[in-house]
């Protein structure tokens, strides 16, 4: 915020029409200032740890029909293919 100000406050500044500073010397440091953060947030985005997310997607069938209580109480010893051969007959 103080960045977008640095205009406004050199130009308020002006006593009696002049500048008691350098107004160039005011834009270079204040450049000079962002690059400073820049860096030193940079680095310490570099030490912090990155979080690990961990994205689990679940699909689901909304037209799904949901089986009734006798074929959902079926066992796997009751349904005719838990019975059958192994289809290279070596059992």
């Amino acid at each position: 915020m103080l960045v977008g100000l640095q205009p406004v406050l050199v130009y308020m500044s002006k006593v009696d029409g002049k500048f008691n500073f350098s107004p160039i010397s005011v834009n270079f440091l204040t450049e000079i200032a962002k690059v400073i953060f820049a860096i030193v947030m940079l680095l310490l985005q570099r030490k912090l740890p990155s979080p690990k997310f961990m994205v689990e997607v679940v699909l689901a069938d909304i037209n799904a029909t949901i089986p009734s209580s006798e074929t959902a109480s079926t066992t796997p010893e009751e349904t005719p293919s838990a019975n059958s051969a192994p289809v290279d007959g070596s059992a």
